[in-house]
């Protein structure tokens, strides 16, 4: 970024790729003396997880994404973990996903959606086939961070990604993007600016045509730092990306920061929406029963200081469902 403001992306590939065999190697000189190697510590010890997975079928089958740490697995309920993403140059994850009409697929969004000051990018999305096990990339090396993934249920050919892009700079890689062949090919469906990307996003179980997507401002560099902006909201589609409607009535207007979103699990349409303010503080939880037509305001108790001004880094919801 020095002195141009220009974002080396080749350079810091080749150096991520650079790393990777140098630390391979390293490895391999330690090892390969005969000795047997015990783990003495430190323990109970890991790296921030984004995201964790089960096995729709068999819940001792987890597969958990860390923001710099790549991908592990636990065939056994968490007792044992071991990793199956390290052969990869770029191990920042943001989201995986089983396929739930064939568990042996699934897929991992690269890069780390909460975008610290010193942000983890990735360079796409990667498919599995086999539990997990082994991953190839499957497109959308362009868009930096992508912060969401959806295998639609009822059309498991069809995955959406949310995408925050390169935090670096000002582009046009961000959005929400579509595949309809189970992720061979993506198409862009959704752009609002080059500085606002998707950071979470939701869709109709029984429709895959319906779509919802929370929109974040977001830039981070040495230059300057976008936690928030007048682009922030919840767009709405119901023809598969063709066409978008914001949402807003009875919503904060005016610039916003991080927003989730959040479907009731037996009612796609009752939605949750937690908002983060300018001041990067708790602005709201709003919830709506007609599909986002309308949405009131939750009155959850006084949360003053729950997010600590870090609002634009942890805010996120999970209904619990009973």
């Amino acid at each position: 970024m020095y002195p141009d403001t220009v974002f080396p992306l080749q350079a810091y590939t080749s150096a991520l790729e650079q790393a990777a065999i140098e630390n391979a190697t390293r490895i391999s000189g330690t090892r390969s003396d005969g000795e047997d190697w015990q783990l003495e510590g430190p323990f109970n010890i890991s790296g921030r997880i984004n995201t964790i997975a089960i096995h729709p079928e068999n819940h001792d089958i987890i597969l958990i994404g860390l923001a710099s740490g790549g991908i592990f697995k636990t065939i056994n309920g968490g007792l044992d973990w071991y990793p199956v993403f390290d052969d990869f140059s770029y191990i920042a994850i943001a989201h995986i996903v089983f396929d739930v009409s064939d568990p042996d697929v699934l897929y991992a969004g690269t890069g780390d959606p909460n975008i610290s000051g010193f942000p983890f990018i990735g360079d796409g999305l990667y498919k599995s086939v086999d539990g997990g096990e082994t991953w190839t990339y499957t497109g959308l090396e362009e868009v930096g961070i992508i912060s969401r993934l959806i295998v639609h249920p009822a059309a498991t050919d069809i995955v959406y990604a949310g995408a925050m892009g390169l935090p670096f700079e000002r582009n046009e890689h961000r959005g929400l993007y579509k595949s309809t062949d189970a992720g061979s090919t993506w198409q862009q469906v959704l752009f609002i600016d080059d500085d606002a990307g998707v950071i979470d996003i939701e869709a109709d179980p029984g429709n895959p045509d319906v779509v919802y997507a929370a929109v974040w401002n977001r830039i981070r560099n040495n230059h300057e730092s976008v936690v928030s902006g007048l682009d922030a909201g919840i767009w709405k589609t119901t023809d598969g990306g063709a066409t978008w409607t914001e949402l807003s009535l009875g919503l904060p207007g005016g610039a916003q920061s991080r927003i989730s979103i959040e479907m009731h699990p037996d009612n796609p349409e009752v939605l949750y929406a937690s908002y983060v303010g300018t001041s990067l503080s708790f602005n709201g939880l709003f919830k709506t029963e007609n599909g986002g037509a309308s949405w009131s305001s939750l009155d959850i108790g006084p949360v003053d200081g729950v997010m600590s001004g870090f609002g634009w880094y942890f805010d996120g919801l999970q209904p619990e469902e009973r």
